[in-house]
């Protein structure tokens, strides 16, 4: 019951990328090659990966240090390296960081015009469309409790507000990714470990 030194590198994504790839990667090995516990190749270890804090400044650090701190029993370690790294290009990044900043705040002031609604003094309020009596305390959202119906309880000021923040968001619904990432000085990843044989 020895073990063998397995490990690939990738370059084509953030971590979260690398972990649905990983899982991917494991599933193949076991299909190609085995999935008895000493196969001898990564898709046996356990589930998920352990990713490391340090950035090593070559590939050839990141595989040593794996190879010197992994145990056969335990998830793959991924250890991260400065290096040549797919990536989509920045002004692509920059905008998707500008369409989540949009979208959180919208909900933000979704959510803040909801308390003003059940902040204000009166006990309740009417719905426009039912004409049914609530109770603020019972408005936990933009909808009607009883009749579902949006934007009841919001008045003319409430909804230029939120007008204002979905225009925002608009402009960026339509983004579609480019066609390729570009090969860009970043951080790739070692994904290794010892396997059982």
């Amino acid at each position: 019951m020895g073990s063998t030194f397995s490990f690939y590198t990738y370059n084509q994504g953030p971590f979260e990328e690398l972990e649905a790839f990983h899982e991917a990667y494991r599933e193949e090995e076991c299909f190609e090659n085995g999935n008895d516990t000493y196969a001898g190749h990564l898709g046996i270890l356990q589930e998920g990966l352990a990713l490391q804090k340090q950035i090593f400044n070559s590939e050839e650090e990141a595989r040593n240090f794996i190879e010197e701190n992994h145990h056969k029993c335990n998830q793959a370690m991924a250890a991260p390296y400065k290096g040549k790294a797919y990536a989509y290009p920045k002004s692509y990044t920059d905008l998707i960081a500008s369409r989540k900043k949009a979208e959180n705040d919208f909900y933000a002031t979704q959510a803040a015009i909801v308390q003003e609604i059940k902040a204000v003094k009166s006990k309740t309020i009417s719905c426009k469309a039912c004409r049914s009596v609530i109770n603020r305390q019972f408005i936990a959202d933009m909808y009607c409790p009883v009749c579902r119906e949006k934007d009841v309880f919001f008045s003319k000021t409430h909804l230029k507000r939120l007008e204002a923040k979905s225009k925002k968001l608009r402009v960026f619904v339509q983004i579609a990714p480019p066609k390729k990432k570009e090969l860009v000085d970043g951080i790739a990843y070692v994904v290794g470990g010892w396997c059982p044989t």
